[in-house]
């Protein structure tokens, strides 16, 4: 701008360095949301998650051992429209896809997650 100003003639790297920003902007942050979504889809797609009433399991394929807690340490558990997030400290929760489970499946795991939460397991509201 200030090139323009005191030259009083447009430049056409004037211009591109001045637009370079807004045009930029949105395209990075369209792809950032692209490699993120399909990271979260592919990583929730490569976990095996066992809940039982008495402790949650989560491993990947490729690791035979993984994570395993007790219910005992389950802090709280939210219901959104594809996925349960199972809390288990402030920051840290399992992701339970609801697409991959089968309605009668669904009810169970919510049932374990409820009977082991009750309140703390806050489901989704119906429209």
């Amino acid at each position: 701008v200030i090139n323009i100003v005191s030259t009083g003639s447009v430049s056409i790297g004037a211009v591109v360095f001045i637009l370079a920003p807004f045009i930029a902007y949105p395209l990075t942050n369209v792809r950032i949301s692209d490699v993120v979504s399909n990271l979260y889809e592919k990583d929730i797609k490569e976990w095996y998650i066992t809940i039982m009433p008495t402790m949650i399991e989560a491993r990947t394929d490729k690791n035979k051992t993984g994570l395993k807690l007790p219910s005992a340490m389950w802090m709280r558990a939210y219901e959104l429209k594809s996925v349960i997030l199972l809390y288990f400290n402030t920051n840290q929760f399992i992701t339970i896809s609801k697409n991959e489970l089968s309605p009668e499946k669904l009810m169970e795991v919510k049932g374990i997650i409820y009977d082991v939460l009750g309140r703390k397991f806050h489901l989704k509201k119906a429209k």
